[in-house]
């Protein structure tokens, strides 16, 4: 590459790069437009540019490869059925042990649960450590106003919450997991109990 100490000429490559670079520019934005413009989903359009720009594009995702004795498994599918042996084959070889020690620390599913009342220093405590949010639920109360009233609904908020309990309502309602954004202030408070 040759070098040149013509300040005319300098100074023309600085005006070409400048030129180039707006240029560049122009038709990014102009290329953008188009692809929010046909795009379905505009706004997911939007982040995809935006996430793209500032180096937060989606990675691609690798597959697992791993060897399962000397065969090289690279099919996803394989590969979860190799680790669902291995792990199905390690707790029946640890059920099977002769001396049986190894049973008493395997725990096993039941369907019931057992549930322990809670205390108003419970209540108390959990309302203390919540979050200060001006957000509601779906029954309008922001954990702000629990937080400020503690004191006044700490005796029929736990009445409530240990009557939820036993009658698993509360469960139910955690279970289903239908609140868009945020759940009642009793079941954010019961949710701290639940097992």
């Amino acid at each position: 590459m040759k070098t040149t100490s013509d300040p005319a000429i300098i100074e023309q490559c600085k005006n070409y790069r400048r030129f180039y670079k707006s240029e560049i520019v122009k038709m990014k934005k102009q290329l953008n437009a188009d692809n929010i413009e046909k795009a379905t989903n505009k706004s997911k359009a939007m982040w995809s540019i935006i996430n793209k720009e500032t180096g937060r594009e989606a990675k691609g995702h690798t597959n697992i490869e791993i060897l399962d004795g000397d065969q090289e498994l690279k099919n996803p599918s394989e590969v979860a059925n190799a680790f669902n042996s291995y792990f199905i084959n390690s707790v029946q070889s640890l059920v099977s042990e002769p001396d049986g020690s190894a049973e008493q620390n395997v725990s096993r599913s039941c369907n019931s649960i057992a549930f322990t009342p809670v205390t108003e220093l419970d209540i108390k405590n959990i309302i203390r450590k919540m979050k200060a949010k001006t957000s509601a639920g779906v029954d309008g109360i922001p954990s702000t106003i629990v937080k400020e009233t503690a004191h006044q609904i700490l005796k029929p908020l736990t009445f409530i919450i240990n009557a939820s309990m036993e009658s698993g309502l509360a469960k139910s309602l955690l279970r289903k997991d239908s609140f868009a954004y945020e759940p009642p202030a009793v079941l954010r408070i019961a949710k701290n109990f639940d097992t």
